[in-house]
């Protein structure tokens, strides 16, 4: 299953990077769409670490606490960065037409 979950998102990535290099296909629109799903990974990945700081092995439990606020910080941004595009395209909320 993990590799499954990994390939995934390798293969999300490809076809992203694919489609925002083909003429037109970085609107705003497009990259607010690919930024709620690098949220959504991101937000996986954030409880997932919480969740390692909290009962994962002592020995690591420090810094994987500090990975989980970066992982925050990081969405934040990422939050951020989502309503820009959807100001910059006058929109409220993701659409589905582009």
């Amino acid at each position: 299953m993990y590799n499954f979950d990994r390939y995934t998102i390798d293969d999300w990535l490809g076809l992203m990077r694919d489609h925002l290099q083909r003429p037109g296909g970085a609107t705003t629109m497009q990259t607010a769409r690919y930024t709620v799903d690098v949220l959504r990974h991101v937000r996986a990945l954030t409880s997932a670490t919480a969740s390692l700081a909290s009962h994962g092995d002592r020995a690591a439990r420090s810094q994987l606490a500090d990975a989980a606020l970066d992982l925050k910080s990081a969405l934040d941004r990422l939050h951020e960065a989502r309503d820009q595009l959807l100001k910059a395209a006058g929109a409220e909320r993701i659409t589905n037409a582009d």
